[in-house]
């Protein structure tokens, strides 16, 4: 989570217990923490929310299909430059795989999640994906890194 997505957050609990504040103070201290609000949010909003698409892979086999997962990240780099912002791959529990893709915009995540299926260049890795149980997009409310 960013400093500016902090931020927001703090801001928008500092709102929330302003209604427990006394009432001489209550207007002021809502109309401080609001205004707080909406000053951190249009920072979030302007460095941009990031989005992701999150296929629900099963069937395909884990190994043949992250051999072929470099090839695929080169691919998303090279047609969607920074709109591309990240990939993960991971295995479920119960084997299916989760294939995180990280967006700058929702706008790019639907634009790949159109054109790459049938791109020649990514043939390789979509000819291992077997059963798609979920396809979705969603936006990111909260991210930590290492």
């Amino acid at each position: 989570m960013s400093l500016w997505e902090i931020l927001a957050v703090l801001c928008a609990a500092a709102l929330a217990l302003t209604r427990w504040l006394p009432a001489r103070v209550r207007r002021r201290a809502s109309l401080v923490a609001a205004a707080a609000v909406i000053a951190t949010t249009a920072v979030v909003l302007a460095l941009g929310a990031r989005w992701q698409m999150v296929p629900v892979l099963a069937g395909a086999d884990p190994d043949r299909l992250a051999a072929h997962r470099d090839t695929l990240i080169s691919l998303l780099r090279e047609r969607y430059g920074s709109d591309f912002v990240g990939a993960h791959l991971a295995r479920c529990e119960d084997g299916s795989l989760l294939d995180l893709i990280l967006w700058a915009s929702p706008e790019a995540a639907e634009r790949a999640a159109r054109e790459m299926p049938g791109d020649p260049a990514a043939a390789g890795f979509f000819g291992l994906i077997g059963e798609v149980h979920e396809m979705r997009h969603a936006e990111i409310l909260h991210s930590a890194q290492q």
